[in-house]
C-alpha cells in the first residue's frame, strides 16, 4: 500500500512525488527533495525548508531530531545557481563528529550544529533566522514537557511551520494504556488550540516500522547461531492481515515534502503514512526459516507485550 493520507488530492501529488525514487541513502533523499522543490513554481515564497538527522540508526545522535530550516546569507554559488535555493538547512546534533553529521554535512546547503534541543530557545531560533522545523521527539516518560516545551519555544520564536512524527493512528488516544501514543495526542490537542494558531503544524502518524516488526526475526536468527535454539518468533501483526511497513526514510522525505510546500495547505492535518508493500507474518516465518536453515518452531501473533513496559 503506497503513503497516503485522508482524500485530499493535493497529498495524493506528493505521494506520487515520493515514490519514483527511493531513498537509499542520505544524499539521494535530498535530491529527491531538492529536485522536487526546483519543480515547484517560481512564486512560491519558500525555498526548500526540512532537514533529516538519522537517530534510531545512530545513538550517538540523541533519540530525538530536531531539522531547522533558516535563511542563508551567503548562499554557495553552485548550489544557487543549480536549485534557485533561497533557504537552507540546519541539522542539529549533540554529536557533530559523528560519521552520520558528517555525511549530512556533505550535502548541499546542510550546515551541522552542535546544539541540545533541549536547550534550544526562542532567542536561539531568532538568531538563526529559522523559519520551519521537521522533528521526531524521543519516547522517554518526559516526551511531552520536553516536546511540548520546544512548540512554545517555536511559537514565541515565530516559526511558521513545525512537521512533526507522531504516531500509529490506532494508538493516538487520550485512553491508551501505554503513556507514548497518550503524549502525541496531548501534543496534537495543543497545537490545535487557539494559542497556537499563529504556527501552522503538520503530525504524520505512520504505519509501524520495519525495524519494529523484524527484531523478533533477527533476535531468533541471531540466538539461534549463537547456542543452536530457537527463542520464540513474535510479532504484533496477526496471522492473516497485511501490514503496510514503512520506512523511516519515506517518512522524513514526506515532511521535507510538506515543508517545501505551501504551508496553508497542510495546517492542523494529520496524515498517515503505509509503505510501499504490504507484509504479513508468514514473510517473517520464510526469512527466519531461510536464514536458519529449519522450520520456526513456536510463533506467537497479536504479541502486545512491550505495552506493560511502556505502560
Amino acid at each position: 500500500m503506497p503513503l497516503h493520507s485522508s482524500p485530499n488530492s493535493s497529498l495524493k501529488s506528493l505521494s506520487k512525488k515520493l515514490h519514483w525514487k527511493k531513498s537509499e541513502d542520505m544524499r539521494n533523499l535530498t535530491e529527491v527533495v531538492v529536485k522536487f522543490r526546483t519543480a515547484q513554481s517560481e512564486a512560491s515564497p519558500q525555498g526548500l525548508a526540512t532537514g533529516i538527522v538519522p537517530s534510531q540508526e545512530h545513538q550517538d545522535l540523541g533519540r530525538s531530531e530536531v531539522a531547522i530550516e533558516r535563511k542563508r546569507k551567503e548562499p554557495l554559488k553552485d548550489i544557487k545557481e543549480r536549485y534557485k535555493l533561497k533557504q537552507s538547512i540546519i541539522a542539529q546534533t549533540k554529536s557533530a563528529s559523528s560519521d552520520a553529521a558528517k555525511q549530512l554535512a556533505s550535502l548541499p546547503t546542510v550546515t551541522i550544529l552542535k546544539q541540545n534541543w533541549l536547550n534550544i530557545t526562542s532567542k536561539w531560533l531568532r538568531k538563526n533566522e529559522v523559519t520551519k522545523v521537521f522533528i521526531a521527539a524521543h519516547t522517554a516518560p518526559l516526551a511531552f514537557a520536553k516536546e511540548s516545551h520546544f512548540h512554545v519555544v517555536a511559537l514565541n520564536a515565530g516559526v511558521k511551520h513545525v512537521v512533526r512524527i507522531s504516531i500509529t493512528i490506532a494508538n493516538v488516544h487520550p485512553n491508551f494504556p501505554a503513556y507514548y501514543p497518550r503524549t502525541h495526542w496531548a501534543i496534537e490537542s495543543m497545537l490545535a488550540t487557539k494559542e497556537f494558531k499563529e504556527m501552522a503544524w503538520t503530525s504524520l502518524q505512520p504505519n509501524i516500522f520495519f525495524s519494529f516488526v523484524f527484531q523478533s526475526a533477527v533476535a531468533l536468527v541471531n540466538e539461534y547461531r549463537k547456542i543452536g535454539k530457537q527463542q520464540p518468533l513474535s510479532t504484533i501483526m496477526s496471522k492473516d492481515a497485511a501490514v503496510g511497513v514503512i520506512d523511516p526514510n519515506d517518512i522524513r522525505a514526506f515532511a521535507a515534502t510538506l515543508l517545501a510546500s505551501d504551508l496553508e495547505l497542510y495546517n492542523g492535518k494529520r496524515y498517515v503514512l503505509n509503505g510501499l508493500k504490504n507484509i504479513n507474518s508468514q514473510i517473517l516465518i520464510d526469512l527466519d526459516k531461510k536464514a536458519i536453515g529449519a522450520t520456526v518452531e513456536i510463533m506467537k501473533y497479536n504479541d502486545l507485550s512491550f505495552l506493560k513496559q511502556v505502560a
